[in-house]
């Protein structure tokens, strides 16, 4: 489960998170690291601060572990086919309403 604030879910879809984290989670990355780095995938390139990645970000990621493990669990999701990444200049271009 992912909560975010605004500051992500004006950058990216919630499928586009989604697609995100699990392609991090094929990387074996874990869920700290993975949050920060989708921060930083959707922060803007230009330092005026205005405008989509100039805003506030929040994320929290939730595992429900079903009787796993915490490493079970990351064994399972790196084992699942991974989805196509979001491309960064389409978030830049077309952000999302």
């Amino acid at each position: 489960m992912v909560l975010a604030c605004d500051g992500i879910w004006d950058c990216l879809s919630s499928q586009e998170v989604i697609d995100f984290i699990r392609c991090k989670l094929c990387e074996h990355k874990s869920l700290g690291p993975i949050c920060e780095e989708l921060m930083d995938f959707c922060l803007s390139e230009t330092n005026n601060f205005s405008g989509i990645g100039c805003d506030n970000m929040t994320i929290i990621v939730v595992a429900f572990l079903r009787r796993r493990t915490p490493q079970e669990w990351y064994d399972w999701m790196a084992s699942k086919p991974p989805p196509k990444m979001p491309n960064r200049k389409a978030v830049l271009i077309a952000p999302k309403q």
